[in-house]
């Protein structure tokens, strides 16, 4: 079976169903006869984990994914583990091992032939070489090579178009360009609508930055239907989960309504009591 294509569809259902994600990653490892089959159960595990907000299991997988390696494992899927490797460790503040996988990951690409495989792994680089941007030059840098990849990669599937359009969404929010931001967060949702992909994770990214949006502008109660969009999405992360929840009680608090303040103030506790967070590999804190 050519386990690839198989893991190529679940890199995109991940964020609409992350339980059946887990069932399709247990198939893997339990019916894998290559390398390639057992890297990919645990790469599939590790996602999932990260998107239920279990840092630490998706961050053992990754790392079980990595001890599963060998020359003969799929460059696809070894450009993958080696890159969401170096993400993790420059996000923590490690850049020089950062530096060290995301070297490996770039070996491993440049043995994968032209085609879709060859784009999603170029594409899914730049997403996390964006991720771990860490100052005003490197996110420079990080957005124009996601506009590139937008107009070079049209046919690219329209699930990681839509994570493409929301980080580019992310970066000129961050430079304070809000209109620019607000058109590609729109093109995001319209992508995961029209791929039946509105319920995902990503659909709560895209809501949640069309919140931060409006509250840039001091458009609050657009902002606040747009945060209440989000937490109504059924597969949310956690850490957009509990901003959702801060940004509401911050809206609440400037329009002095006191009542509804103290209901959400009790929301955000109950997100920080169950939202676990790690900036840490290898049980460093």
């Amino acid at each position: 079976m050519d386990t690839d294509a198989f893991f190529i569809n679940n890199l995109s259902s991940v964020y609409q169903n992350p339980d059946q994600t887990e069932k399709v990653a247990k198939y893997f490892l339990e019916n894998a006869t290559s390398s390639t089959g057992k890297v990919e159960g645990h790469y599939l595990f590790s996602m999932s984990a990260a998107l239920k907000g279990n840092a630490a299991q998706s961050i053992e997988e990754l790392f079980n994914a990595k001890d599963n390696l060998t020359k003969e494992t799929s460059p696809l899927v070894t450009t993958l583990v080696y890159s969401e490797i170096s993400e993790r460790y420059s996000v923590a503040g490690m850049e020089s091992i950062g530096e060290k996988f995301e070297r490996k990951a770039k070996i491993r690409f440049a043995e994968i032939i032209p085609g879709e495989k060859r784009i999603i792994a170029e594409v899914i680089l730049a997403l996390n070489q964006s991720n771990s941007a860490a100052n005003k030059d490197g996110i420079e840098d990080a957005l124009q090579k996601l506009l590139q990849i937008e107009t070079n990669y049209t046919t690219m599937p329209p699930i990681l178009m839509a994570r493409v359009s929301n980080k580019i969404a992310d970066l000129y929010l961050y430079n304070m360009k809000v209109d620019l931001a607000k058109v590609y967060f729109e093109k995001a949702l319209s992508l995961l609508k029209t791929s039946g992909a509105e319920s995902s994770s990503l659909s709560a990214i895209s809501y949640h930055g069309l919140g931060n949006v409006y509250f840039e502008k001091d458009e609050l109660e657009v902002s606040k239907q747009y945060y209440k969009q989000t937490l109504a999405i059924p597969f949310i992360e956690k850490s957009i989960k509990f901003l959702a929840h801060k940004n509401i009680s911050e809206i609440y608090k400037r329009q002095d309504s006191t009542a509804l303040l103290q209901k959400y103030y009790n929301e955000i506790f109950y997100s920080i009591h169950n939202f676990k967070t790690t900036n840490v590999l290898l049980g460093v804190h």
